[in-house]
């Protein structure tokens, strides 16, 4: 039962984001050290890092399996409404204004690029080698965050996260 506890609070404050010292002190060292982990700055950026490493190697991929790139060229056109008229009578004349509304609307293509092959494979390689140096740099910041955490009250926990 007392697990179930552990769990739901853990469970609701990493959902929420936000956790109080009433949840810290429910906590076990080890579950307060992983949310303060979790939340540091240093291995938001880390994880950030990585996932633009990521999407640019799935980037080359995807151009590497098509044979070339999509560059979108986009640009803003003017589209015109239906026109109203509205008539006004003045000392016996009619005038009469036209209207027509005017709005914007962003337009794209798709222009395809050639791309460098061995350019690409290059790039890859260097940006795989460089989600591993992530990998080991977020394992080295995280171990080390946690054994500082770890051994905090749950005050002291509390006020790093």
């Amino acid at each position: 039962m007392k697990k179930n506890a552990y769990a739901i609070i853990l469970a609701s404050t990493l959902l929420t984001g936000c956790a109080s010292i009433e949840d810290f002190r429910k906590m076990k060292p080890g579950e307060r050290a992983n949310m303060v982990c979790e939340a540091d700055s240093r291995l938001r950026q880390l994880r950030k890092e990585k996932d633009l490493l990521t999407q640019s190697i799935q980037s080359s991929q995807e151009a590497l399996s098509r044979g070339y790139r999509l560059h979108r060229e986009c640009k803003d056109i003017e589209v015109y409404g239906d026109s109203t008229t509205v008539c006004k009578e003045t000392r016996g004349k009619t005038i009469c204004k036209e209207h027509r509304p005017v709005s914007t609307r962003t337009e794209c293509n798709d222009i395809p690029v050639a791309i460098d092959s061995k350019l690409e494979k290059e790039n890859i390689r260097n940006w795989t080698k460089s989600t591993r140096q992530l990998d080991k740099e977020t394992r080295s910041v995280r171990t080390a965050c946690y054994s500082r955490i770890v051994k905090m009250t749950p005050e002291q926990a509390y006020e790093h996260y």
